[in-house]
Formats: C-alpha cells, sequence, structure tokens
C-alpha cells in the first residue's frame, strides 16, 4: 500500500514541475470581454495545477502536520485586503474574484512550502530544476522556429512572428520573436527564470563543487 508519505513527495514533485504551465479549461462569460474581445486574464480557468495543490493541501492537512503560522496569517492578511479592494471597484468584481482564487490557491501553495522543514527543502530542487530546464529549451525552440512549436498540452499558445501584437525585437534589420514559453508574455518567463535561478543558484553552486572534486562553502 502506498504510505501517505510517498503521496505528497509525488504530489510535491508534480506541483513544482507543473509550475510554469498553463494547462487548463478556460470560461469565457460576458465579463470575460471587453469590445467584443475575448481577454484570457479575466476568463475564469480551471488549471491543472490548481487541482495539484488542492490535492497536496488534502494530503497535508489530513497529515496533521506543522503550520507555519506566520505565513498563514500573512496569506489571511493579503486575501482580506483584496477582498475588500473589489468594495471600492464594484466594475470589476466578476474579475477581481478570478484573481483572488488564483491568490489563494497560490499562497495555499506559498503556506505549503514554507511549512516544510529545513531537512524536506532539498525535495524542491529536482522538479524545480526540469522546471526551468524545460521552459529554457522550450524557449530556445520557440526563439530559433520564430513561433510556438506545439507544446499545447502545457499550455503553450499558438503564435508566429505574424501575429498581431507579439512581443519581438530588431537585429541588424531582422526581426525576431521573443520567446513566451508557456507564459502570457516573455517578460513573465524572464522572471520566472530569474526568480528560480536566485533560488537554485546555492544547490547549483554546491553541485558544481561537487563535480570539479573540491567542495567549498557558498556564502
Amino acid at each position: 500500500m502506498i504510505s501517505r508519505k510517498r503521496v505528497e513527495r509525488t504530489l510535491l514533485f508534480l506541483t513544482l514541475l507543473f509550475l510554469p504551465t498553463q494547462l487548463g479549461r478556460h470560461f469565457w462569460p460576458q465579463f470575460s470581454f471587453v469590445y467584443s474581445l475575448p481577454i484570457d486574464y479575466l476568463s475564469p480557468t480551471f488549471y491543472f495545477w490548481d487541482i495539484l495543490v488542492g490535492l497536496l493541501w488534502v494530503v497535508f492537512i489530513s497529515s496533521k502536520k506543522h503550520i507555519n503560522r506566520a505565513a498563514l496569517s500573512f496569506l489571511y492578511f493579503f486575501i482580506l485586503t483584496q477582498a475588500l479592494s473589489l468594495l471600492f471597484n464594484p466594475l470589476s468584481v466578476a474579475g477581481g474574484l478570478i484573481r483572488l482564487e488564483q491568490f489563494v490557491i497560490s499562497g495555499l501553495f506559498g503556506v505549503y512550502i514554507a511549512s516544510l522543514k529545513k531537512t524536506e527543502i532539498s525535495k524542491i530542487f529536482l522538479p524545480l530544476s526540469l522546471a526551468v530546464l524545460g521552459e529554457s529549451v522550450l524557449a530556445v525552440l520557440q526563439f530559433l522556429k520564430g513561433g510556438s512549436v506545439g507544446f499545447w498540452v502545457l499550455g503553450e499558445r499558438t503564435f508566429s512572428l505574424s501575429t498581431p501584437g507579439i512581443a519581438k525585437f530588431d537585429f541588424y534589420g531582422r526581426e525576431f520573436l521573443r520567446p513566451y514559453g508557456t507564459f502570457p508574455h516573455p517578460n513573465v518567463l524572464a522572471g520566472f527564470l530569474v526568480i528560480t535561478g536566485i533560488l537554485l543558484n546555492k544547490k547549483i553552486s554546491w553541485i558544481a563543487a561537487l563535480l570539479s572534486g573540491k567542495i567549498t562553502p557558498v556564502h
């Protein structure tokens, strides 16, 4: 019989691995259209990642593990301030509730990570590294092709250099695509790679030293 601890480890691995993906089911109510154009960030979306976080929390709570109270209190305060802000802008309540739902899910995952013991933190390295590697390879392929490569199953959007409003840059009179990865904009991809790079830097430095045969403390 599969232990609860192994299930939690598997769910954590998958949650981190699929962190940058945008695989989900979009719904298009009337308020998600602006001038008859569908706006994806106003569309209620049920993501695969949301399911993983929900299952992870169910296992976590059922295990009766210690919850980081400070992180949970901060999440409560943040959600409360965001909910109160909707009262002052009634015209965008529906769109605000969509964002609020995503804040709650992301916040719960943050509380889970904050609740991990120091000995458990090392578990995030491998799946997060694979996620960064996957996004980097996808971004390079998009740049070389000048458009999407067909990984729609991961949430990659369909686009090319001729897509209206697509992000691109000029280099010696030639246009190149700014790669998106599975994100809605190249800047979001860059932010993800920078932040995860900082988080993984110490561990990567330790491994590099180990491979070179000389372990040097990283400060």
